[in-house]
């Protein structure tokens, strides 16, 4: 018998044998568990109570542990853990704070918290690791994207195996695109989809980004051949996707990328059919401001020149949506800044132009009067809100010519 079989076995004997002791727990594909034999997903006190492992490292191919008694270092493939949870006693307290603060844009206060975490060398690896990728993540949502720029890529160097590169590498590409570099970014994605031990997931995910990269190109440029190409990509994309767990937000973006390209391609009909299926199935936040945006977009498109108020207003109803429910949600940036541009278009074109009576004059003067303020208000805010967005160019000109 090989000294790894020995090694492991006898692994195997303490888990099953050693005194209680606290750790983390490994969820594995299937639902058996490492650490406690029968963990709750997420664990109990309990049940980190009873494991006898830790984590040490989690990386892109492999999951670094220690069990409790063995002094070599175990390891289990990365593609066969579902989910990974650390002792909530013995993670480092500033790293769960900033994540917490994190997720409730305090964005400067976690990043501080981040930065403890991963220049502390008494902290697990595998939190120094995820500290110094959120540090990148801070000061992304931040709006400060040189510094995140920086930031992912002293974590690339520094931690070039974990299991946070992917998602880094995605973020630096998504700078770059928010930047202008449409070409850095197509080529970040296409090298990120070429790394060994990516999850099949992951590979979706940034087919998709290559995808939407070359939409965004073809609709830049009035490209409808490349267009066609990019909604026939995206539908091979939702098929791949329907059907798979856990996929449900990538699958509904999809569907927001072909209903763009189909009002890209002049099918005005049949995006606002696929838009209005869309918002009333989904319930993602994030693909929910995509499909009222096109659906107020396909609207008016669909009504150019005809002044149809009736159907001005359903689209401004879409806007609003998007304004009032949907302007806080990561990701939602690029709706939120057509909506508040668009809104205040519409807002300007539904104002009254005139009274049949003397007596109506004082009042339709104070409704245009205010359409042109609640226009002039929702221009602005594109403008301070998204000022790099080609909406506030837009909503600039707008506000120069009202």
């Amino acid at each position: 018998m090989s000294c790894t079989r020995l090694v492991v076995a006898a692994g195997i004997a303490l888990l099953l044998a050693a005194p209680a002791v606290a750790g983390d727990v490994i969820v594995l594909k299937g639902g058996r568990t490492l650490g406690p034999p029968k963990a709750s997903v997420p664990p109990t006190d309990e049940d980190y109570a009873k494991s006898n492992i830790t984590i040490v490292e989690e990386n892109l191919d492999k999951v670094v542990f220690k069990i409790a008694g063995v002094p070599t270092p175990q390891n289990v493939k990365a593609a066969d853990v579902e989910e990974t949870f650390h002792d909530p006693s013995t993670s480092p307290p500033s790293l769960t704070r900033g994540k917490r603060l994190l997720a409730g844009g305090q964005n400067e206060d976690a990043y501080a918290l981040f930065e403890q975490v991963g220049g502390d060398k008494r902290a697990p690896k595998w939190a120094r690791a995820e500290a110094a990728y959120r540090m990148g993540e801070a000061l992304w949502r931040a709006g400060a994207l040189d510094d995140a720029a920086k930031a992912f890529d002293g974590f690339l160097s520094s931690w070039p195996t974990s299991k946070y590169v992917p998602t880094a590498t995605q973020a630096n590409a998504r700078i770059k695109l928010a930047k202008g570099d449409v070409a850095g970014a197509r080529a970040a994605f296409t090298a990120l989809g070429k790394m060994s031990g990516l999850p099949d997931a992951e590979k979706l995910e940034i087919d998709y980004w290559i995808n939407w990269i070359d939409e965004q190109v073809a609709l830049q440029k009035g490209d409808k051949a490349t267009l066609g190409k990019a909604l026939k990509g995206y539908e091979a994309l939702a098929r791949s996707l329907k059907s798979r767990k856990g996929m449900e937000d990538l699958y509904g973006k999809c569907q927001v990328g072909a209903i763009s390209c189909l009002l890209g391609l002049g099918r005005y009909a049949d995006g606002q059919s696929a838009a209005t299926k869309l918002v009333e199935q989904n319930t993602d936040a994030l693909v929910r401001a995509g499909g009222h945006t096109l659906l107020g977009r396909a609207i008016v498109l669909q009504n150019a020149g005809s002044n149809d108020k009736v159907q001005y207003k359903a689209a401004l109803l879409h806007f609003l949506k998007v304004v009032t429910l949907y302007g806080n949600e990561p990701g939602a940036e690029e709706w939120m800044a057509e909506s508040l541009y668009r809104a205040g278009e519409l807002f300007n074109e539904l104002r009254p132009t005139g009274a049949a009576a003397d007596d109506d004059k004082d009042k339709v003067k104070a409704a245009i009067t205010m359409a042109r303020q609640r226009a002039r208000r929702e221009w602005r805010a594109c403008v301070q809100r998204f000022p790099r967005s080609p909406w506030a160019e837009k909503a600039r000109r707008s506000l120069g010519g009202s």
